[in-house]
């Protein structure tokens, strides 16, 4: 295979990649930060972004990764899962891997400060606090 010169290569819009044998492509390479994979004839691997350490010197139109979050503009568009998020109970962690927080019922409440939630279930007034005592024979 012959060898090409990197700034020659960083010229270059793709570079394509094929099985020798049989003239198949293998992978088509962005030199310039995307590569896009297959597998034989399907599209099955995505669009993989190199993983960033700081964000690019431009971010106008420019998708990237930076430490595994999705950045368009600079705007973060996909956190990674779970990403820094500690879910407590009275101060007690229960995860740090959650997807999503849903906050239903009567009473209950959600409020932020900062990056902070803090989810308030508010006294219902005796009406609505009553149960019903039932008692089964068998």
């Amino acid at each position: 295979m012959p060898k090409i010169e990197q700034s020659k290569l960083r010229k270059e819009d793709k570079l394509v990649l094929r099985d020798p044998k049989n003239n198949e492509v293998l992978n088509v390479i962005f030199p310039n930060g995307i590569q896009v994979g297959l597998d034989a004839l399907n599209f099955n691997y995505g669009i993989r972004l190199p993983n960033l350490s700081s964000s690019p010197a431009k971010t106008e139109n420019v998708l990237f990764a930076l430490d595994g979050d999705i950045y368009f503009n600079g705007i973060l568009v996909a956190p990674s899962a779970g990403s820094n998020l500690t879910v407590k109970d009275e101060g007690t962690n229960l995860t740090t891997t959650c997807a999503s927080i849903d906050f239903v019922g009567p009473g209950v409440g959600a409020a932020t400060v900062g990056n902070n939630v803090t989810v308030t279930i508010t006294a219902l007034d005796d009406s609505e606090n009553q149960v019903l005592a039932v008692q089964v024979f068998g």
